[in-house]
């Protein structure tokens, strides 16, 4: 292996350089480099072969300084083969960073300043350099002759000819940085004396520009006003100008008052820019610009504002309707758009004017407690700016929370839930009614089913609170090897439902026909002439009389119960049917029995 450094410009600075080799498997070895002119290098043998190694050369001076250092890492050397390794050592500590200040003249004086032809002028001059530096002199001129032209001070020989002749001195540090100072001396070939005096001048300068108004209607005035300051203290005149056609009062002072004649020729704002001159009197000015616009105002756009909201009601039925209005008005007369929401029941088709909508909202059925429905109506005009208004409507009627009743029985009945149930059961030799409320637990009463009859009974219910369309299940129990009770188990499934909006009420007159489209479902007991089995019967009724039987005794009077259904009925009709008994007997008693009933809509 051959590892070199070559740098002739600093070989002969360089005593000795030594090479380290290692990696994480063998240990590391140290060998001296051998010189060979400007070149450093070794062919090294014996060195374990394998994967990153790493090589740090290091040249030092004759006292053992470090001066130059350089690495190489991750060679991999291969056995049997020779692996070229060349390092650039760089240099340990670099020179220090160049500073260098050039040199100031601080003074220079030339007397006479006027002088004859032939004439001498004495030159002295004085400079200072920041970093010490050692400073040389140098005057020239374009004619004439110095004592010395390297001094500081030396004098000045004038030319046979007049005129105006410059002088020029040049201080230069050791490092060759320089200064330099002129002055002008006049060469007169009459006699006598001058003076000069130079003076310095700062010119103004614009620190802050305003208008009072922005945008300016033409033949509108703004008042401008411009913030400049002077070093020298002088006494500052302005000028006013401007891009656009207009006029200015007081357009020397630094408040003015600009009045736009015409609109600019680009509608682009700002399109009119409006500038003063500021001026010192001695020569110095300086500029501002203030850039504005010219046109009409903008107005800000502001929303709609509902001014009127009316309900004709503020508590409706379930079904019922509601008239809700609103007005509004818009303070850029623009166009009006309105829209209507509402969190239950439904909204007819808004009745829209320019500034005004009127709608029709039906009620829901019900509505959850403490939870009444609400209307929203926003209108928003032209810009999208919009306002909005809710409205509040109490539903009479209550939604109850959710019921659903599984096919298991329930240890517990919903809190505040209660289910009404009606059917016959056989009891003993003979046939009752029951009605009652089930809450969880499987009422134990026992159903009439028997071959002849396989579906003699109903269950009409009524859920008092429920939620529509929730199915819901409950059983009753039988006891099993009786041809009266069988099956042993019935399952009664349900589905919520609000029911139609309906009753029936009883009157004291009686019709001879059945009106139009009515029908009547009832629900009643009687003999059938089975032995002492009571039958329980269900039919619908219209017009004619129905002759059924009724079971009484003295025991129980009044046994039938008459559970009813009307599927559609015309609110307002009445109609009325009539059971006959026989006489004479303890079951049929009494012998005429009418009843009267009135359709009218009632709530759910």
């Amino acid at each position: 292996m051959l590892s070199t450094l070559q740098q002739a410009a600093v070989a002969d600075q360089i005593s000795h350089v030594s090479l380290s080799i290692s990696a994480p498997d063998m240990a590391e070895r140290i060998f001296a480099l051998d010189r060979t002119g400007n070149t450093w290098g070794s062919l090294i043998h014996l060195l374990p072969a394998g994967p990153d190694r790493t090589f740090v050369a290091s040249a030092y001076a004759a006292d053992g300084t470090l001066l130059f250092q350089g690495s190489v890492s991750g060679v991999t050397l291969i056995a049997g083969q020779t692996t070229l390794v060349s390092i650039t050592l760089q240099q340990v500590n670099p020179p220090d960073t160049y500073e260098n200040s050039a040199p100031v003249i601080t003074s220079l004086i030339a007397s006479p300043s006027t002088v004859s032809p032939g004439g001498t002028v004495s030159l002295s001059a004085a400079a200072v350099d920041a970093d010490g530096d050692t400073l040389s002199y140098a005057w020239s001129a374009a004619a004439g002759t110095f004592s010395s032209a390297s001094s500081a001070s030396t004098t000045w020989t004038a030319p046979s000819q007049p005129g105006a002749y410059t002088l020029t001195l040049t201080v230069t540090d050791s490092r060759e940085a320089t200064a330099t100072a002129q002055v002008t001396l006049n060469v007169r070939a009459a006699t006598g004396s001058a003076a000069v005096n130079v003076s310095f001048n700062t010119w103004p300068q614009v620190t802050r520009m305003t208008a009072s108004s922005n945008p300016v209607q033409v033949g509108h005035s703004t008042a401008v006003s411009v913030t400049a300051s002077d070093a020298d203290g002088d006494t500052l005149s302005y000028a006013w100008s401007a891009s656009c056609q207009g006029s200015f009062s007081n357009a020397s002072s630094a408040t003015a008052q600009f009045t736009p004649s015409a609109l600019p020729a680009t509608n682009t704002c700002p399109n009119c820019t409006l500038s003063v001159q500021v001026m010192d009197g001695r020569g110095g000015s300086t500029t501002g610009t203030y850039s504005l616009c010219i046109g009409a105002q903008t107005s800000p756009q502001l929303a709609p504002v509902l001014t009127d909201a009316f309900q004709s009601v503020s508590t409706v039925a379930g079904g019922g309707t509601v008239v809700l209005h609103a007005a509004a008005q818009d303070p850029q007369n623009s166009a009006l758009t309105f829209s209507w929401q509402a969190s239950a029941g439904t909204l007819g088709a808004a009745s829209n004017a320019a500034n005004t909508s009127q709608v029709l909202w039906t009620a829901p059925s019900c509505a959850a407690a403490g939870s009444p429905p609400t209307m929203t109506v926003t209108v928003t005009n032209v810009f999208g700016l919009s306002d909005s208004f809710i409205f509040s409507v109490t539903v009479s009627e209550t939604c109850s929370e959710q019921i659903v009743y599984a096919d298991t029985s329930l240890t517990a009945c919903p809190e505040g839930q209660e289910l009404s149930y009606f059917y016959c059961a056989l009891m003993g030799d003979r046939l009752e009614s029951h009605a009652g409320t089930w809450c969880g637990a499987a009422e134990q009463d026992l159903l009439n089913a028997n071959l002849t009859d396989p579906n003699p009974w109903r269950i009409p219910y009524l859920l008092e609170q429920c939620t529509p369309g929730v199915s819901w299940s409950y059983s009753h129990a039988f006891p099993d090897g009786s041809r009266f009770y069988s099956p042993p188990y019935r399952g009664i499934n349900m589905v919520c439902h609000v029911p139609p909006p309906r009753r029936i009420v009883y009157t004291d007159t009686n019709l001879t026909a059945c009106p139009d489209g009515q029908s009547l479902l009832y629900f009643y007991t009687d003999w059938i002439g089975l032995g002492d089995i009571p039958d329980a019967r269900a039919s619908t009724w219209c017009g004619s009389v129905e002759q059924g039987l009724l079971w009484s005794n003295t025991h129980d009077p009044v046994q039938w119960h008459v559970p009813y259904l009307v599927e559609h009925c015309t609110p307002g009709v009445s109609w009325s049917y009539s059971h006959a008994f026989q006489d004479g007997s303890r079951y049929h008693s009494p012998p005429n029995r009418n009843i009267n009933m009135v359709c009218q809509l009632s709530l759910p």
